[in-house]
């Protein structure tokens, strides 16, 4: 049985090009996909908490999210540094 883990990290970059390059390709900004960001968030956030737990969540989502961010940085520093916008 594959484990969650591996199963995230199958589908996590085919996603994320799913959700960057069509905005990017059309014209859109960052920014944009940053707004897309925040729409399939609010869904998802919205299907797998109760209501009532907003601040919980959202809270524990934020500090995951700054936590996996640091760790992919980590990860890829290249010798010159990263350029705004890498994906």
């Amino acid at each position: 049985m594959t484990s969650q883990s591996e199963i995230h990290n199958l589908v996590a970059a085919p996603m994320v090009h799913a959700i960057v390059r069509p905005v990017l390709d059309n014209g859109g900004r960052h920014e944009d996909v940053l707004v897309l960001m925040e729409s399939i968030t609010a869904a998802v956030l919205l299907i797998c908490t109760k209501e009532g737990s907003d601040e919980i969540v959202l809270k524990a989502f934020a500090e995951g999210v700054g936590q996996r961010m640091a760790e992919m940085r980590a990860m890829r520093k290249p010798a010159a540094g990263p350029k705004a916008g890498d994906i």
